[in-house]
Formats: structure tokens, sequence, C-alpha cells
């Protein structure tokens, strides 16, 4: 039942509409069954998942990982969560750490629920102590150092690891996730829009509207920044000249184009450059006001900066972390509350 996302009560209610007596013995000792055996088979897993980095990473135990958090419940009022690590080499699940505020074997014990709270009261919010407990755990339990850190650019989880100096000497190495480094381009833009509703621009006209700055060239532009980024993973002034290009892209007129940033050739994303080989007119429809691009500037000058593109040049995501959130939700759903156990 619990891998279809039903526990206990479900089952009595299937037994009873089809007519059969209920399940025998009480839900909780499966549980427990199935718990201890499922604990030896995810080690074993795990290990042998770590294993097989090792030897992707030339038998080098300082491998790179990927971490990320799961709550039962969005914002911080989660009272179960989840952190997980996978590998950046295969993807595969190396090590999880459940978290939870709540204590069902001592429920009614003031004093022991007040210690459980004060431990767990910031690590389930944010994961910063589930993050430790697998970085810590690492040497002795997959005789790996996880010397590479892949996660959100606000992750607090790497600062924890960093402060801890979990390996001594040793530091670790920040990456980042593709996926999220492109997802600010577009938060960034968005917040411009929103904050400057109603305010003219040096043009005299709003930001938004017929030929302005849309949520559709937000878009637009988050997307092409995203591909600027892993089209060009082995250099990271390769990258940030395809992302300028975008930029200068849309400032191109009839009257002054500037397209010489843009790719040449006739498989060029660039229209202009495409028309010079192909020798067919082209019409810039596509351009933005120089008030609008003058007042992004900063959010490319920001999201161009060498140390950012230089931590995205592995082309990484958090995508494995993200699949494995969703098979933990699917059996668990987040409508149904459960102990630490399930």
């Amino acid at each position: 039942m619990r891998a279809i996302g039903k526990g206990g009560a479900a089952a009595r209610i299937f037994c009873g509409l089809m007519n059969l007596p209920p399940p025998p013995a009480k839900f909780e000792r499966h549980n427990s069954l199935f718990l201890n055996v499922l604990k030896t088979i995810s080690e074993d897993s795990m290990n042998a998942a770590v294993h097989e980095a090792v030897i992707a990473n030339d038998n080098n135990s300082n491998i790179a990982v990927a971490v990320d958090g799961t709550w039962h419940k969005r914002g911080y009022s989660s009272l179960n969560g989840v952190v997980c690590a996978t590998s950046v080499e295969n993807g595969k699940v190396i090590d999880f750490e459940a978290l939870t505020k709540y204590c069902s074997s001592c429920k009614g014990k003031t004093n022991h629920v007040k210690i459980v709270l004060k431990i767990t009261k910031d690590s389930v919010g944010n994961g910063m102590s589930g993050v430790l407990s697998i970085f810590q755990r690492s040497e002795t339990s997959r005789k790996a150092c996880y010397t590479q850190y892949l996660g959100d650019g606000d992750s607090k989880g790497f600062l924890t690891i960093k402060e801890a100096k979990v390996y001594g000497d040793t530091e670790v190495e920040k990456l980042e996730c593709v996926g999220h480094v492109q997802k600010r381009m577009g938060r960034r833009l968005r917040n411009i829009l929103k904050m400057s509703k109603g305010i003219k621009l040096s043009d005299g006209k709003n930001i938004s509207g017929r030929g302005r700055l849309t949520l559709k060239e937000v878009d637009s532009f988050q997307h092409y920044y995203g591909l600027a980024i892993r089209k060009n993973l082995s250099s990271v002034e390769d990258m940030k000249r395809a992302i300028w290009a975008i930029y200068f892209h849309k400032l191109s007129t009839q009257d002054n184009p500037q397209h010489a940033l843009c790719p040449l050739g006739e498989d060029s994303w660039c229209g202009y450059n495409r028309s010079i080989v192909t020798g067919e007119f082209y019409i810039h429809k596509h351009s933005l006001p120089e008030s609008i691009l003058l007042k992004v500037k900063k959010v490319f000058r920001d999201l161009t900066e060498k140390d950012l593109l230089k931590k995205c040049l592995d082309g990484r995501t958090q995508n494995p972390n993200e699949s494995y959130n969703k098979c933990i939700w699917e059996r668990i759903p987040k409508t149904v509350f459960v102990g630490i156990e399930t």
C-alpha cells in the first residue's frame, strides 16, 4: 500500500470494499519489518553507487555530490524533511538524512519533546544539520570525501559545511546548478518588472507593454541565458561572450545592428548573421528599446561574473535530486501526516 502512497487506514477500507477480513496484524509490525530490510538494501545500494562514482573519478575518493532538501510542507513549518546527496558522476543517491520535529515514541513526555524540538528546530526548516551529518559520516560509512558541493546559489548547507571544516584543511568547493543559475535571470528580470511598475523610463514610457519588456521576453532571456551556459562549458570567456550576445542582439536596430558577438554561419540562432550567409533581407522586429536594456544591464553584469560562471563549467544540475524527491512524495503524499519511520 505504501508503494502507491497509502497507509493502514486505506488498507482496511480496501479490505472492507472487497468483502475481505481486515489485516490480521497491526500495520506498524509490517512497517518495522520492511524498514529493517529496506535499510540494509538501501545501504548496499548507496555504497555501490559511491564505489561506481569513485571508479568514474579515476579511483579518486574525493568525489562531487549534489545536495538538496525537500519538506513535507512548504515554508518553514514542516514537521518532516529529507536531505539527500546524489553523485554528480552517475546521478545515483549516495546518502540521505530524514529529519523530524515529531517524536511519537515519547509523545506526552514534556522534557524529551522539548529536547527533540530544540535539536530539530532549525534542522528541518533548512536542512543544515542533515547536510552536516551526511558529510561528517562520509569517510566512515562511504569511504569517500565529498570535496565538491553542487547546490542552490543561496545554499546555507554549503556555508555550514565550510564553517565546520569537515575534512580539516581540505576545502569543499562550491559548484552551481545550471538550472538554478538560469532561473536567476528570470527571477531578477521579473523583479525589475514588478518594481518598475508605473515608473517612466528614460524614454518617457513604462517598462512593460507592446514592444517592451513583457513576461514572454523575460522567459526568452532566461531560456537563451541557459543555452549560452550549456553550449559553452569548456570556457568561461566563451560563456560570457555568448550571454552578452543576447543583450546586444536585443539592442540592435535596423540603423544600428550590433551582432559582432552573435555566432556566425547558416546555423546561427542570430537571424542577422544568418541572413549574411543566405543573402536574405533581415528585419530587426525582435529589438527592445535602449531604455529597457539599460535598466536590465546590471542583471547581465551580475550574471556574467567570472566566479559565478566558473562554478557552472561542469554543466551539472540537481535533476537527480528532484527526481528522488518526487519518488518520496509519491509514496508519502503531502496531504497525509506520517512519522519518521515511514
